[in-house]
């Protein structure tokens, strides 16, 4: 079996948190008045963009380095995360919305809600932070699939 690079998984953590910081700092005071401006509204879809791809690349590395099943679609991802134990499936679901969405940014580009860019900004930011907190629990549980 691979082992699970930690470094990898910490620079990508970063990459989330820095993304993250600046998507907050752009929605401080309305989440609704940021997706009207048009350069905090395409600001606010590349940051969230990254940020997933981060997400993304975590899960992939996981999923190769542990041998599991090889996801078909990015979404799957976040399947498999959960069942072997990884995440939660509450978080399952979470993750699996916000790679759908990132799908949306990529290749719906011209279709982006800008009510559900404003939501997302609003009630969503706090998804990766459970996303990092579940992998590290699991790190320090040993990176052990179940």
């Amino acid at each position: 079996m691979s082992s699970i690079d930690k470094e990898l998984i910490v620079s990508k953590f970063q990459i989330v948190d820095e993304k993250i910081k600046i998507l907050k700092e752009i929605s401080r005071t309305s989440a609704r008045e940021a997706v009207s401006d048009p350069i905090k509204r395409a600001a606010a879809e590349r940051l969230l963009q990254v940020a997933i791809e981060a997400v993304i690349d975590i899960g992939c590395h996981i999923i190769s380095a542990l041998k599991l099943k090889t996801p078909s679609t990015y979404a799957e991802i976040a399947e498999i995360l959960a069942s072997k134990r990884i995440i939660s499936d509450d978080l399952q679901q979470k993750i699996a919305s916000m790679i759908r969405f990132r799908n949306l940014l990529v290749h719906g580009y011209t279709k982006v809600d800008p009510e559900r860019l404003a939501d997302l900004l609003e009630r969503r930011l706090n998804d990766f932070d459970l996303f990092k907190e579940e992998i590290t629990e699991w790190l320090k549980r040993g990176g052990q699939i179940r």
